[in-house]
C-alpha cells in the first residue's frame, strides 16, 4: 500500500509539474492574438473576462501572464490604448469631446476628461488646442459639424 501511495504522489508530482511548465510557456503568439483582440475591440467595454472567455482560460491566469509579458495590467493597458485612440481624434478630427468619449466606451464624458487629464497632463479640448498651434495650417483638418 505505502508503494502504490508513493507511486501515485510521484505520477501526480510529475503531471502537476507539466501543467505549472505548460503555463508558464505562454507564447508570444498567443499573447499577439490578445493584443489584437484589444486593438480590434478597444472602443467597446472589454474586460477581463471577456478576453479571458475569449482564449479559454480563467481571468485570473490572464491578468497574470498580461502582466508579465507587457509589464502592465490589463485595465492600465486597455485606458492607455482608449487614450492614445482620443489623442489621435483630438488631433486629426474636429469630433467634439464628448462623442470621443462615448466613441471609446467611457461613460461620463466628465470621467473620461478626468483620465485623459490624469494620463497626458492636460483636458482633451488643451491638448487639442496644442496640437493645433504646432502642427502647420495645410495639415489642419476642415472644420466637420457633429451631432450629439
Amino acid at each position: 500500500l505505502y508503494l502504490l501511495q508513493s507511486w501515485i504522489f510521484k505520477v501526480l508530482d510529475h503531471v502537476f509539474n507539466g501543467i505549472v511548465q505548460g503555463q508558464q510557456g505562454f507564447s508570444e503568439n498567443e499573447i499577439n492574438v490578445i493584443l489584437n483582440y484589444l486593438e480590434k475591440n478597444y472602443h467597446k467595454k472589454v474586460t477581463l473576462e471577456e478576453v479571458a472567455d475569449y482564449l479559454k482560460i480563467s481571468p485570473f491566469y490572464l491578468s497574470k501572464i498580461f502582466k508579465k509579458h507587457t509589464g502592465v495590467n490589463f485595465i492600465d493597458y486597455i485606458t492607455n490604448l482608449k487614450i492614445e485612440k482620443a489623442k489621435e481624434l483630438l488631433e486629426f478630427t474636429e469630433m467634439p469631446v464628448v462623442n470621443i468619449a462615448i466613441e471609446l466606451s467611457f461613460n461620463e464624458p466628465n470621467y473620461f476628461t478626468r483620465v485623459f487629464r490624469k494620463n497626458v497632463g492636460m483636458t482633451p479640448s488643451k491638448y487639442r488646442e496644442t496640437m493645433r498651434e504646432a502642427v502647420p495650417e495645410a495639415a489642419k483638418v476642415r472644420e466637420i459639424k457633429w451631432y450629439v
